[in-house]
């Protein structure tokens, strides 16, 4: 992609910070890899909901995207969204499942 003023911008300069939340060890490896595959390099991982909105709360505005599991033990994407609305996160929000082909 090119910037208004005719700059290349890569993805790494748009995202500089991402948060991904999955109680499953192996969707938090994969998504890493894949994340880190297209040149993000700050990507932080979180088994759980409570640990993710703690993170958040104490510093929402220095993370650019967070990708959540909507199936989570304990709390859910739906109710860890509310959370982040809460706390007035600004960035990206991307769920991920891999639950039913339906979501």
């Amino acid at each position: 992609r090119q910037a208004a003023h005719g700059d290349d911008v890569s993805l790494s300069d748009r995202i500089r910070t991402v948060v991904l939340i999955d109680d499953e060890a192996l969707m938090l490896r994969l998504l890493r890899l894949q994340l880190a595959g297209l040149g993000l390099r700050a990507i932080e991982t979180i088994t759980d909901g409570g640990a993710a909105i703690r993170r958040l709360e104490a510093g929402a505005a220095d993370v650019d995207l967070v990708c959540c599991d909507l199936q989570m033990p304990g709390m859910d994407g739906i109710e860890l969204t509310r959370h982040l609305a809460r706390i007035g996160y600004g960035g990206a929000l991307v769920f991920v499942s891999g639950e039913d082909d339906r979501l």
